[in-house]
């Protein structure tokens, strides 16, 4: 009744009313997302009325609408923002998986609790870890909302920063391997990786990321990353002449550097584009493609260290500059960024498979890195070429899109009677 009444009011040009009416059906009971739905058009008659009004001065009422009045308790005209709790289950997922995977066992690791020592505290603190993982985030977002965005650079930040916090502890201390020093390894993976997960929510709440802008993010780190270390063996951090100590805080501190650079990179690159989380996996793929093409051009000019260094990073960033060029104008789905990268793994493995077939028993490596690499780039090809969407996207261009992927648009409407209008159609 009230989805009516607003968009009648729509129709007839009455934008307050059908503000009104949209705002009083968001704050109904009911279906969530009805709800959503109602909200984010209350939000953009508002700002659409705004606009008009800053234009020119309102005009007087026009063709009023011919609907019963709104109910008296409805709200007064004002902004609604649609709620977002799309990521709150995937961020559940995240912690406890990586409650079983890391918590579980560094938590009693950086207690100093070893397996073969104190097997049964090891279980009864694997136990509780792995337990918490779970109750202490939903305990803590309990009555919040969590978006996507923030569930995909929590996961991101959540698993990489394991590895962070152990680079951090050696920026500091040295050699914190696990035969070295086993607390200090497990603790940096623990630390790191709760200190991550919980600074990638509240910067991806905080900066209001999209899943395709906290994925975007999460490439660009890890390249960086890959940068980082590339960096490391072309300036030498790593010669037997420096002490383990000496490597370890030199190694670290540009994989931090290239780190940081390379979120700085993907948030800039986040901010300038659209990116749906399947163009930033599509971009990811064709930068590891050219990962791939740098270590077989090294190995088939029998490069020394720094020259493969070189010969990586390059070819790298030249994949990620070209994966960015051709999701510029697309609008990959998970789904469909997922067959990308299974149709590259495919195409490599099948080039590098049926060669090695035929191949002669003595052959070296480097045919079959040069085989993998075309095939996996002629996989990547065409199904970049079977999934591209530019001409679905063309023709639907005059359809609106927001954050919760809803989709509207103005239709035409022809019914009995000669009756004449539009109608908004809209899909989530």
């Amino acid at each position: 009744m009230v989805f009516d009444i607003a968009f009648r009011a729509l129709v007839a040009g009455d934008l307050f009313n059908a503000e009104n009416a949209f705002a009083y059906a968001a704050g109904l009971g009911g279906d969530p997302a009805a709800r959503a739905v109602a909200a984010s058009f209350a939000a953009r008659v508002h700002a659409l009325r705004l606009a008009r009004q800053a234009a020119v001065p309102p005009p007087g009422p026009v063709n009023p609408v011919a609907a019963a009045p709104l109910p008296s308790t409805a709200p007064a005209a004002a902004p609604v923002v649609a709620t977002d709790n799309t990521g709150h289950i995937p961020f559940l997922l995240t912690t406890s998986l990586l409650g079983l995977g890391l918590y579980g066992w560094t938590l009693p690791g950086a207690l100093g609790v070893r397996t073969g020592e104190s097997p049964r505290t090891f279980v009864g603190l694997y136990m509780v870890g792995a337990a918490s993982s779970f109750l202490l985030p939903f305990l803590a977002t309990r009555g919040d909302d969590v978006s996507a965005g923030q569930a995909n650079l929590a996961f991101w930040a959540g698993t990489r920063g394991a590895y962070l916090g152990q680079l951090m502890a050696a920026l500091v201390a040295g050699d914190v391997s696990s035969s070295n020093q086993y607390s200090v390894f497990a603790g940096s993976l623990l630390v790191g990786s709760l200190l991550g997960l919980t600074t990638g929510t509240v910067l991806a709440e905080r900066a209001k990321l999209s899943p395709g802008q906290a994925h975007t993010v999460g490439v660009g780190g890890d390249f960086g990353l890959g940068l980082g270390f590339g960096f490391a063996y072309l300036f030498g951090f790593n010669d037997d002449a420096n002490s383990r100590d000496g490597q370890a805080r030199r190694i670290s501190a540009s994989a931090l550097l290239g780190t940081t650079a390379g979120l700085a990179g993907g948030y800039w690159l986040a901010s300038d584009r659209d990116n749906t989380w399947g163009d930033a996996e599509v971009m990811r793929t064709s930068g590891l493609v050219g990962v791939l093409a740098g270590i077989a051009a090294a190995d088939g000019f029998n490069a020394r260290n720094r020259q493969t260094a070189v010969t990586i990073m390059v070819a790298g960033l030249a994949g990620t500059v070209i994966g960015d060029r051709l999701v510029a104008r697309t609008s990959f789905s998970v789904g469909q960024s997922v067959l990308v990268d299974l149709s590259t793994a495919a195409g490599g493995l099948a080039a590098a498979g049926l060669l090695y077939l035929v191949s002669p028993r003595d052959w070296s490596e480097r045919p079959f890195l040069v085989a993998a690499t075309l095939g996996a780039a002629g996989g990547l090809t065409a199904s970049y070429l079977m999934l591209d969407d530019r001409p679905t996207r063309v023709a639907t261009e005059g359809a609106g899109r927001d954050a919760d992927e809803l989709h509207y648009s103005l239709l035409p409407m022809l019914g009995p009677g000669g009756v004449r209008g539009v109608t908004l159609g809209a899909g989530f």
